[in-house]
Parts: structure tokens; sequence; C-alpha cells
């Protein structure tokens, strides 16, 4: 990507040539670095090259191989370092959210799919100053793009649920879900409101679940806060609140 902005190409460029201060690491990190290289057995003259050092490294730095440097340990006893549970992963950019309903027979089959609601407001920081970028654009393809939906879909394909796409099931059960007001605030109840409405001509038997969660700033979920069944009978064009 070329950066149309002296202000941006600056932001990254180094102006001046400069030594390489050894002493940035603090101290015995560069001596292990080393050690581990060595620990190798892979010729110096590649070490010029990051690919070479990265794939090195990666691959040094399992113990189960060669004597790496990181031990497993799946006792669930972490007091002198920090359980692998505790990752909250990473946020999500291009995904649909998709609803799925358990079958009698234990598998799974898609009820909805909601486009267009997952990776909005990718953000940066600007060049000299605090504001704000959006980046959205370089990450993903604009919303209703077909360029986006065939690049969600091509990823779906190689995946482990396969069956998401295309969309099998009836739609004539519309559920909406809104926020009281501008939404909840920090330290203060969220008020939802749900609509169902039957748009065929014909009874339906409605079991509805709903679940809160606490979840990161990454929209990642931390845990789960309740969870909720209802039943609900629509007759035909009936909406219920």
């Amino acid at each position: 990507m070329r950066l149309k902005k002296s202000s941006s190409r600056n932001a990254w460029m180094i102006a001046q040539a400069s030594e390489f201060v050894k002493a940035k690491f603090e101290e015995g990190i560069l001596p292990a670095c080393m050690f581990v290289l060595e620990k190798s057995c892979t010729p110096g003259s590649g070490w010029g090259n990051p690919i070479n050092i990265s794939r090195v490294v990666s691959d040094m730095v399992i113990a189960n191989k060669d004597c790496g440097v990181l031990a497993g340990n799946w006792s669930n006893c972490y007091g002198d370092g920090t359980a692998p549970t505790s990752w909250c992963s990473s946020g999500q950019v291009n995904n649909d959210k998709v609803y799925w309903q358990k079958k009698s027979n234990g598998t799974f089959g898609v009820v909805h799919v909601e486009k267009d609601v997952v990776g909005h407001c990718i953000s940066t920081k600007a060049v000299g100053s605090d504001q704000r970028i959006d980046i959205t654009n370089l990450y993903k393809h604009p919303l209703g793009y077909s360029e986006k939906c065939t690049a969600l879909e091509t990823a779906v394909r190689h995946g482990s649920k396969r069956c998401a796409y295309p969309l099998p099931c009836a739609e004539d059960v519309v559920c909406e879900v809104s926020l009281k007001g501008d939404g909840p605030c920090v330290g203060k109840d969220a008020v939802l409101y749900i609509n169902l409405k039957n748009k065929c001509s014909s009874h339906r038997s409605i079991t509805f679940y709903s679940q809160a969660a606490a979840m990161y700033y990454t929209g990642v979920r931390k845990t789960f806060l309740k969870r909720d069944q209802t039943c609900i009978e629509l007759k035909p064009s009936e909406c219920e609140k």
C-alpha cells in the first residue's frame, strides 16, 4: 500500500540511518535470543533474513522438539504463570451472525443469518494528533458489496461449518430486537424489546431462547449471565412483544 501524504510516510520511515543499539534490550535478553539461534543448528548466513529467523524461532520455542523453550502444562495449576484459558481471543472483522438450531438427532441447522453486523468502525490513531481515523475499508469490502459476501462464503466453505451458506430455511416468523432509548449506560439496567411477527397464514408454535453475557470490548464473550426459554403461540399475521 502506498501512502499518499508525506506526513503519513514520515511516520513510518526513518529519515536518517542510525546504529543498532544493543542496549535497548533488557539484560540477558539478547544473549538468550542468540543462544536459541545457536541451538537450532542453522547456518548463521541465514540469520539476516527475517523469514528464516521467524521460522527458526517458531520451531525452537516448542519444548517437545529439540529441547525448546516452552513446556506444555495441562495440570490446571498455573500459580507461577498465566492460565492459557485467560486469553480472550480477538475480535472478528468479516463475519455474519449465524443462529443455529439443534435437531432431535443431535445435528444443527441454520435458523437465521444476520449480515453486516460484525466488523464496524475499525480505527487507528491519526498521524500528528489524537483523532480517530476509520480504516474499515482497508480491512473489508464495503457493506452490501458482492465481493464481501464472496470472500466470507469462500472462507466458510473451507471451515468446519460449511452448511451455513446458503440459507435453506423459511423466514415466515420475524424476530426484531431493539433497545430502549439510546441503549444501556454503565451501572444501569439494559431494557430490551423483542418483537415477534408471524408473516404466514398458518399457526406457529415458537420456543424463544434468550441469554445475556458479559463481553470484552473486542466483542469476545467472557461469561454467560442469564439464560431463559419462553414458549409462544402466534396466530396468522399476529405480532407479539
